[in-house]
């Protein structure tokens, strides 16, 4: 068998992260260990970025300059796996936990005859920094980068110079974490409520709308992320259409709201039908103006192109309100105990008391009169 190597890209700076990413935690291990340990034993590893803990022996290398970019990564690792004898090696990111079982794939396309393979995800797109290349492929590779070795170019047109198959890959295997959102959907991706979401989500006989509702903190929104990155489906996020008259009311004007009237108003339905549910059930992209949620003042935000897709995900409390029941093919109530959610609404550090227990009053009044917890034919919980 030949010398197979990996090249594991592991620099970059997790601005969207807010710390390291590669050395957070999945539940079985750091990003970074996951992915090392989804590779064969008889695969020799190296990995590009700062040294880290990890549990498989690697070999360390920068790329030059350091922080110049995944071109650049990418030369430095196919440059250092070369001269340790690779024969064939195969080019994947740290951030991707799932992105073992890609590799695999790719060196796979090698082994049926490709002198080069690169990854294409579920939505047809080519993943430049998911390629393997046989010994003769990763040396034209370099050669066409020239002295510059890669720094300030594109990883896409470095990798262009491979002519590649493209191969495949299943939605795993392209998940990436860039932000603490990803990563707790990929913590969750074996759940019970994934799972069940997923079998609601099968069940649909074609294009069709996904209600998930529960009260606040429950993990609605990382339910959805998860459901979304494993099978395609589009999430459409019911807090965009926050009221934009309730931030503009006086402390005696919020005081004089009661539980009904709140939970009436705190969603902009119509806006949420007219803007986004129904182009996109109707098979076309939708574009709107989410709430600002960073101003909070009434404002919205800079307009959103949210794709079309044959599913939708509508994640949010009142997502499945009477007003939309005629485009909701599917409701799923999400429910956990009251300490762990009000742990997570503690983590959020969202709004002042006064308006916490307003909200509150409000979804205690829907799902006790408007949307019971009886009234969903599936329920499931999340912690």
């Amino acid at each position: 068998m030949p010398q197979r190597f990996a090249v594991v890209l592991a620099g970059g700076r997790s601005r969207r992260f807010g710390s390291d990413k590669l050395s957070a935690h999945t539940g079985g291990g750091t990003v970074l260990d996951v992915v090392l340990s989804s590779l064969p034993a008889d695969v020799a590893i190296v990995v590009v970025g700062p040294r880290r803990p990890v549990t498989r022996n690697v070999l360390f290398v920068r790329e030059d300059p350091e922080g110049g970019g995944p071109a650049a990564a990418v030369v430095a690792g196919v440059t250092a796996a070369l001269r340790a004898g690779a024969e064939e090696l195969v080019v994947l990111p740290g951030d991707a936990p799932g992105a073992g079982g890609g590799a695999i794939t790719l060196l796979a396309a090698l082994g049926a005859g490709a002198a080069a393979a690169v990854g294409v995800d579920a939505a047809g797109a080519l993943q430049p920094l998911q390629v393997a290349m046989s010994r003769s492929a990763a040396e034209r590779l370099l050669a066409a980068v020239g002295p510059d070795g890669g720094a300030q170019r594109s990883a896409r047109s470095v990798v262009a110079a491979l002519d590649a198959t493209p191969v495949p890959l299943p939605r795993m295997a392209t998940w990436d974490v860039d932000t603490p959102a990803q990563l707790a959907a990929w913590r969750v991706r074996d759940s019970a409520a994934v799972r069940t979401v997923l079998d609601v989500v099968a069940a649909l006989p074609g294009r069709g709308l996904v209600a998930l509702e529960g009260h606040s903190g429950v993990g609605k929104s990382t339910v959805a992320l998860a459901v979304a990155s494993l099978s395609g489906a589009v999430v459409v996020e019911g807090d965009d259409f926050y009221s934009t008259r309730l931030p503009t009311l006086s402390p005696a004007e919020r005081r004089a709201l009661t539980a009904a009237d709140l939970a009436a108003e705190v969603i902009d339905w119509r806006r949420l039908r007219e803007e986004a549910l129904e182009p996109l059930l109707a098979g076309r992209d939708a574009t709107y103006r989410p709430y600002d949620w960073e101003a909070d003042d009434g404002r919205l935000d800079s307009p959103l192109v949210v794709r079309s897709a044959p599913v939708l995900l509508l994640d949010g409390v009142y997502s499945a309100r009477p007003e939309l029941a005629d485009l909701v093919d599917a409701e799923v109530f999400l429910e956990a105990p009251w300490e762990t959610r009000l742990r997570r609404l503690v983590e959020r550090d969202e709004a002042d008391a006064v308006w916490d227990a307003l909200w509150a009053a409000a979804e205690e009044h829907y799902f006790s009169r408007v949307r019971p917890r009886s009234s969903f034919a599936v329920r499931v919980a999340t912690a």
